[in-house]
Parts: C-alpha cells; sequence; structure tokens
C-alpha cells in the first residue's frame, strides 16, 4: 500500500536480533541468548519489574548494557548505539516510555509521525491501526489513552510504533491488566505486525500464553531480571 507522498504504508522489513549472554545485571547466570529471525515474534517470559523492562529496553539501545555481545540487522551494541536506534522503535516500556495517558486518541493519531521525526500520511495510520486490529470499530476520538482498556490501550501504543515504519519493535508487558480472552488476542495481534514484516520483541509474564503466536519464548532466569534500578528513557525517541 502506498501513501499519498509514495511511501508505502507498511512497516519496514524486519532485522535479524541476535544476542549472547546480554544481560542488564552483571550477575552471574544472568546472561540471555537468543537468534531473533527478520519477521519473527519473540517473546521474553519472566517476572514482571523494572529489571524486565530495562532488559527490553537494552536490545534497543536504550539501556546500558552490562555484559554480553547484541547485535541488531548489522550494527552491534553497545557501540553502534546510534545506528540501532534508528531502526528500533518502542511501542510502550511500563512506567518509563509509551503514549501519554493525558492525550487523547484523536490526538495521538493526529501525531502519530511524531516520533518517527516526520509528519505521517492518514494511509500510514490506517494501515498501522488495521494491523493490530483497531480500524472496525474506530476508537473513539475524544477518550483519553489512559481511560482506555488494557487490551486497545496496548494495541494502540503498538499501532503508533508501527507508523515509523521500524525494523525491530519492542513492546513490554503484553498481559499487563489483560483477562484470558485478551491476552490471547494481543497476541493474535502482535503475530500479524510481525507477518506484516518488523521483527517483534516483547515480554510477559505467561510463557505458556505466548507460545501458541510467538515463533520463540525465551524464558528469563531471575538472575536475569535481578537488577534493583529502575528502568528508564530519559524521554527518549521510539
Amino acid at each position: 500500500m502506498a501513501t499519498a507522498s509514495g511511501r508505502s504504508a507498511a512497516p519496514g522489513r524486519g532485522s535479524p536480533v541476535q544476542a549472547r549472554s546480554v544481560t542488564v545485571t552483571g550477575r552471574p547466570g544472568s546472561g540471555v541468548d537468543f537468534d531473533a529471525e527478520p519477521g519473527g515474534l519473540l517473546a521474553l517470559a519472566g517476572p514482571r519489574g523494572p529489571e524486565r523492562t530495562a532488559l527490553l529496553l537494552a536490545l534497543g539501545g536504550r539501556y546500558r548494557l552490562r555484559g554480553g555481545n547484541l547485535r541488531v540487522g548489522g550494527f552491534a551494541l553497545p557501540g553502534q548505539k546510534a545506528a540501532v536506534r534508528r531502526h528500533v522503535a518502542v511501542a510502550r516500556a511500563l512506567h518509563a516510555f509509551g503514549p501519554d495517558p493525558y492525550d487523547t486518541v484523536g490526538e495521538l493519531l493526529s501525531t502519530a509521525g511524531a516520533y518517527a521525526g516526520r509528519r505521517a500520511d492518514e494511509a500510514e495510520v490506517r494501515y498501522a491501526l488495521e494491523r493490530v486490529g483497531l480500524d472496525e470499530p474506530p476508537l473513539p476520538r475524544g477518550a483519553r489513552y489512559g481511560a482506555l482498556a488494557p487490551l486497545p490501550r496496548l494495541l494502540l501504543a503498538v499501532a503508533l510504533a508501527l507508523v515509523g515504519r521500524p525494523s525491530v519493535l519492542l513492546v513490554d508487558a503484553v498481559d499487563d491488566g489483560l483477562d484470558d480472552d485478551g491476552t490471547p488476542a494481543a497476541w493474535r495481534a502482535l503475530r500479524r505486525v510481525a507477518d506484516s514484516g518488523p521483527t517483534v520483541l516483547a515480554t510477559c509474564d505467561s510463557a505458556s500464553a505466548a507460545a501458541s503466536q510467538a515463533h520463540h519464548v525465551v524464558p528469563l532466569e531471575p538472575a536475569a531480571v535481578g537488577v534493583t534500578a529502575p528502568a528508564t528513557t530519559g524521554g527518549e525517541s521510539r
């Protein structure tokens, strides 16, 4: 699908992500290993908290690694952090990054391209909403983001990040606040997103809930998420 400006509305082609003994804690036994293929959906399942969020952000060059080797596409972290950030979008990171809860749905959609540093075409926004299943029925434009139910709140954050056409998309706490119906719906939406192009890395509490849609589920050992300092992004862009 092409936009009025001639750009494709579809997300960018996914990039491979390779992690070897990656850690944000530096503690023995804390290294995480995985290979995420382009356009794959990979779930990182483990105890919820700022440490898990820090690990996810580190995969996108937005939190300091304390050990291990990480490559995103053709770029290595931490040395090529700026290049990695240009290809990776964060949909949300609990208590650290995400849409402003006081903004309305209409405000967020009208400025959707701001996170990518440009104006987004209507076709790009519409495509992103379709990918996550928020096109029909549409969300009320006057509703505040923070007042939305957990599932549409998650999906809208994902859609906004997709507008930037990232190669890799990071999503924190997929199952946060979701019930037994909402959690599978969230994973189905993320699988549709991954199938459309970008590589999706997502954290969650339940490995079993992710397994039906994720290409790979990586269990996180307690040592991998054992730091005590909260994760922050300092208002950095997607």
